[in-house]
């Protein structure tokens, strides 16, 4: 008994994660804007990053579509064709590869860097878990599809685009 009482309390957690996971990026990159500068000698390798994480988060919502905006965990199908036969998560990595590519050209006191880096893998580690978790129940309908892709389902990225170049020109009025 106390044994699900703590797995539904971690449930409760991830889905609140989940739900505010743009808020909690939002927060994570005003720390990185207050408490860092610009390293210009990094920023040739910093740009690649950026690029590769949205070219995977495009690529991953060419195929995923409206239910990766969602607030809510909805999986109830794994799809298993375009990037998602290579990669099971190629917008978490996109994810991971956009704020790497922010923190290679920011100097900022250690402690926030990987702080931020920690959080991002726990984070992102446990809703994973509760996508694997939710995947294998064999209560739910779960299927298995191929979907398919559409440029219309892209769309949406264009917001993440305005927002990396609003956080590169915020970065760069701080000069």
């Amino acid at each position: 008994m106390r044994f699900g009482r703590k797995l539904k309390n971690l449930k409760r957690l991830i889905e609140i994660l989940f739900f505010y996971r743009d808020i909690t990026g939002v927060f994570a990159f005003f720390i990185v804007y207050l408490f860092s500068e610009i390293s210009f000698n990094k920023l040739y390798l910093a740009i690649p990053f950026i690029l590769l994480g949205l070219f995977l988060r495009i690529w991953g919502y060419f195929y995923l579509g409206d239910i990766g905006y969602s607030l809510k965990f909805r999986n109830k199908f794994l799809v298993v064709n375009g990037i998602y036969r290579y990669l099971k998560h190629p917008i978490y990595l996109g994810n991971f590869l956009i704020l790497i590519g922010f923190l290679l050209f920011l100097k900022m006191p250690i402690i926030f860097l990987l702080g931020i880096i920690i959080f991002f893998l726990t984070k992102y580690s446990l809703f994973i878990y509760y996508e694997e978790k939710i995947a294998f129940n064999k209560t739910q309908n779960f299927k298995i599809i191929k979907v398919k892709p559409s440029f219309k389902n892209c769309l949406k990225e264009l917001k993440t685009i305005s927002l990396i170049l609003l956080a590169l020109f915020l970065f760069f009025l701080k000069i």
